[in-house]
């Protein structure tokens, strides 16, 4: 008796455990319905699990394949991509139909090892973890599918005086201000679509295109000034297309000193100036923030004189820089000139990693121009760059660029993948350009490359370009290189450039540059 008990008890226990096991491998997902006004996109159709998944359109900065220009002749080319998103959890099968006939597809980045198959038209392909896709058919970079495939996320509770809260559907804003505690969630299938209106107050005009484009900065769209223990989180998208057709500039989301901020899950779409600035602000979490943006200087995310500072599983599509650290005083708009000086302070503690980076213009990852106070610790690792598409060498992919005075140090990039790029893979560099304040350049030191590939592309140097002997290049490491599936053990295996005002580079710890 004894024995036959024991077998139905571990019968029993067993048959249990193949049960909890089969509900943790359950698949959930949440798909949302777009408001009426926006247009789907005409290129592509998308499923999850049977489930249609809404497109949306977006414009970007790509000059290889301009549709047309905003702020007339003079402005700036732009042309369309689409995106869509969704919340999962399991193993979901997505299918994608394209609107005209293809043979083959790529989905980045090429890390995420997904193999797609193609027939009919239908890419499909399965996913069982979270992440920014980009889809090309033919393996064409031309009007490709953004996927942003997120994980599920809980509700708040929406009769909480702390949460403000804004469901599916069309919403018009001005600004919106956070205080300390409080909670804005956009939900799915929300658009927040912000505006300029008739007495709204400008903050300054800005020339661009040698002064022949006037733009009107106004107040931003999202601000938190001296709070702590805000949250801005959602699923849905934030819009600033019509700012910018009536050639305004609002900032999305601006932080100013802050403690205790975490942004999460929001799509921001068609701002025309820096999207997310964390200026003078400490315990800043940002993770899964996506961007999709085509005007002047639309840096993605801009860490200023803060500390302690996780960005993680982002996705950024710009015409400017991606994710970077800068070092001055703003006041309260991201600018390019002098603010009234306040105490000093760093820009230190930063880290960013899995993020995906489709560089349009500037660079995907690192330090740049304004360098006023100390900028150090600070790692990126574990990223994609999927596309670098401006073809010029006054950028790097990855790097720093001091135009000020300060000292940047203890720079880290490690296992950084770039696929394709047009422009130099590393730059360092010391110069005086349009925003320097002091012309007595500072020093960059101890910088480390580890575990840096490139994929596919023609050859692309790397380049160290100091300034003089008072704020020179010093103590750069390069370990583990693999451009073009080539290991770089010496000068000889790849193109490097550097001037009299650099020293002690080392690739692989030992070998120094000459």
């Amino acid at each position: 008796m004894k024995k036959y008990l024991s077998i139905t008890l571990t019968a029993a226990l067993l048959l249990s455990l193949a049960f909890l096991g089969s509900c943790g491998n359950e698949t959930s997902i949440k798909v949302y319905d777009a408001p009426p006004n926006e247009k789907a996109s005409n290129d592509y159709k998308v499923w999850a699990n049977n489930n249609e998944v809404f497109c949306y359109d977006a414009q970007v900065y790509d000059t290889r394949f301009t549709e047309g220009k905003h702020f007339g002749e003079t402005g700036i080319p732009y042309s369309t991509v689409s995106f869509g998103y969704f919340d999962f959890s399991g193993k979901v099968k997505v299918s994608i139909k394209v609107n005209h006939n293809i043979n083959t597809a790529v989905v980045r980045p090429l890390s995420r090892n997904i193999k797609p198959v193609v027939k009919n038209n239908t890419i499909e392909f399965y996913i069982d973890e979270p992440g920014a896709l980009t889809i090309e058919p033919d393996g064409s970079e031309e009007r490709v599918l953004h996927l942003f495939a997120n994980p599920m996320m809980e509700k708040p509770n929406t009769n909480d005086e702390n949460i403000i809260y804004y469901g599916p559907g069309e919403h018009v804003l001005n600004t919106i201000k956070l205080k300390s505690n409080q909670t804005l969630f956009v939900d799915g299938g929300a658009v927040l679509y912000f505006d300029v209106f008739e007495n709204d107050s400008i903050y300054r005009y800005e020339g661009r295109e040698e002064e022949t484009i006037q733009l009107k900065r106004y107040d931003h769209g999202i601000e938190a000034i001296k709070a702590k223990n805000i949250k801005i989180k959602g699923r849905g998208i934030i819009d600033f297309t019509r700012v910018a057709e009536k050639y305004g500039r609002k900032n999305p989301i601006h932080i100013n000193n802050c403690e205790n901020v975490e942004i999460e899950g929001v799509i921001l779409r068609g701002a025309n100036c820096w999207h997310a600035t964390i200026y003078r602000s400490k315990n800043v979490v940002i993770d899964n923030l996506k961007e999709i943006a085509w005007g002047f200087n639309t840096d993605g995310i801009n860490i200023v004189l803060s500390q302690d500072v996780h960005i993680k599983n982002c996705f950024m599509r710009q015409r400017d820089d991606g994710i970077i650290m800068k070092s001055m005083d703003t006041g309260n708009m991201d600018a390019f000139i002098t603010e009234i000086p306040q105490p000093q302070t760093t820009t230190s503690n930063v880290t960013v990693e899995d993020c995906v980076i489709w560089s349009d213009w500037g660079y995907a990852l690192g330090v740049t121009y304004e360098t006023r106070m100390p900028v150090h610790n600070i790692t990126f690792r574990n990223c994609d760059i999927i596309h670098a598409t401006h073809a010029v060498e006054g950028q790097g992919v990855i790097g720093i660029l001091v135009a000020d005075s300060s000292r940047v140090t203890n720079v880290n990039f490690e296992n950084i993948t770039i696929e394709r790029s047009l422009k130099p893979l590393i730059k360092l560099e010391q110069k005086l350009t349009a925003w320097t304040v002091n012309k007595d350049l500072g020093i960059i030191r101890d910088v480390h490359f580890s575990n840096i590939k490139y994929l596919s592309g023609k050859e692309q140097p790397v380049i160290f370009k100091g300034f003089s002997e008072k704020g020179n290049i010093e103590d750069v490491y390069l370990d583990n290189l693999e451009f073009l599936g080539k290991k770089i053990e010496t000068e000889k295996d790849w193109e490097f450039r550097k001037n009299e005002f650099v020293e002690k580079i080392k690739l692989n710890g030992t070998y120094e540059l000459p």
